[in-house]
């Protein structure tokens, strides 16, 4: 009796045993892994840019008023065109010379003899030819910005006709915190563009700082020296410029889709991959960026491998498998 006891316990004993050894290998060799590209943390070059607001400005920057009030014979010009000095704008007829050539094609409808209609044509012919015609040249030579009148409209005295700049005189002037301002030199080339247009709309260096700065932003304004512009751009259009100011050289460099910025803790992560395996959530401290890459000041070393898709979101000490390597 007691032998078959002793079977039985052992029998429930190797079932227990046998069950929970299962189990546990089951859970672990089931164990869901989270599919990672990585790439490695390596010594590199980045450029560190200095990114700034400020507005595009226009030294010769002129509107082309009527010198006198009458109407709009021709306009010549469309926004963008390119003019010279003393290039026609546009044709205006005096308003008394438009009344009078107004009155005799009138005359000219209700006559009724003959006689009265050659004297209506040779009275129309006559105000034809000596109407008081006025041609609005350009000031300089330079680009139309704004049309502001059409053929056929009556305007007055000292109405704007058209606006005319020189965007050889253009040039950028951008308000940089004071405390950025070490980090500028004379020469140091600038991106410039505008939100809401596509792409980069100007290029140049830096020219020359404000003596003195402004004690409600605390910024300097400094000039930018345009090479080459947008052919729109108007005197105080909101801009934002990209300025190189260094590279560092040799640095530690991880793609820029590597690293995370915790809002809560103010701090910057990586996913650092350990043997191929493991997700390890890492903090990092970091330097400059571009847009491909941040710098790694310290919390990896050359050749750690950083998850750049898959990784964000993470929990720390994730399995999984790396898919690809960038």
């Amino acid at each position: 009796m007691k032998r078959i006891i002793l079977v039985i316990l052992m029998g429930i004993f190797s079932i227990i045993y046998g069950c929970g050894k299962n189990t546990s290998d089951d859970k672990v060799a089931s164990a869901p892994r989270a599919l990672v590209e990585v790439a490695r943390a390596e010594p590199g070059s980045i450029f560190e840019h200095l990114h700034v607001t400020g507005s595009f400005m226009v030294v010769r920057d002129q509107k082309i008023k009527s010198p006198i009030a009458g109407k709009i014979l021709n306009v010549y010009v469309l926004e963008g065109d390119n003019v010279k000095k003393g290039d026609a704008i546009a044709t205006l007829i005096s308003k008394e010379s438009d009344a009078i050539i107004t009155g005799a094609k009138q005359l000219l409808q209700i006559a009724q003899t003959e006689k009265e209609k050659q004297d209506a044509r040779k009275a129309l012919r006559l105000a034809e030819e000596t109407a008081s015609k006025i041609n609005v040249a350009a000031p300089f030579s330079g680009i139309v910005n704004t049309r502001f009148v059409s053929e056929g409209e009556y305007i007055s005295e000292g109405t704007d006709i058209a606006e005319v700049i020189d965007l050889r005189t253009a040039y950028f002037l951008a308000d940089v915190p004071v405390e950025d301002l070490p980090k500028l030199k004379i020469g140091q080339r600038v991106v410039l563009s505008v939100p809401g247009l596509q792409g980069d709309i100007a290029d140049g260096s830096v020219a020359a700082f404000s003596p003195s700065a402004d004690p409600n932003s605390q910024t300097i304004k400094v000039r930018i020296t345009l090479y080459r512009t947008h052919g729109l751009i108007k005197s105080g259009t909101f801009g934002t410029a990209d300025i190189l100011v260094g590279e560092h050289v040799g640095t530690l460099v991880v793609p820029k889709p590597a690293v995370y910025h915790d809002d809560e803790l103010n701090k910057y992560f990586v996913v650092k991959i350990q043997g191929d395996t493991l997700a390890l959530l890492t903090p990092v401290d970091v330097g400059v960026s571009d847009t491909l890459h941040v710098e790694i000041k310290s919390g990896l070393k050359p050749g750690d491998l950083v998850a750049t898709v898959g990784g964000y979101g993470l929990p720390d000490s994730t399995l999984v498998i790396v898919k690809k390597v960038n």
